[in-house]
């Protein structure tokens, strides 16, 4: 979330980076992980998407590495909260890992 917040802070300023620069810095690492890019509750908004999309696609094509956690229940609920093009370049290919066990939070 973090992330987008950066993105989204850096419109209309002239001393910030641009998106397409922030978009650059998540294509250098040789593995990108990201910690659960969704909202605790919900989905993405479009603008969260469509920069997701952009980062993500850039290293699909590119068969660069990304890792990354999710709370969701099934494939259904991450094409749903995520948006189903950006679910499909973080599975392709990819082992997956389901941890069911309860949360050590409740």
């Amino acid at each position: 979330m973090d992330f987008f917040a950066t993105v989204r802070d850096s419109f209309g300023r002239d001393d910030g980076e641009t998106e397409s620069e922030l978009i650059r810095y998540l294509t250098k690492p040789e593995i990108l992980i990201l910690s659960d890019p969704l909202p605790p509750a919900g989905k993405l908004t479009e603008f969260q998407t469509g920069v997701l999309f952009r980062a993500l696609d850039y290293r699909y094509s590119r068969c660069q590495p990304t890792w990354t956690t999710v709370n969701c229940a099934s494939r259904k609920e991450l094409d749903e909260r995520m948006g189903s093009q950006n679910a499909a370049r973080l599975i392709h290919g990819s082992p997956k890992l389901f941890c069911d066990w309860e949360s050590y939070r409740d």
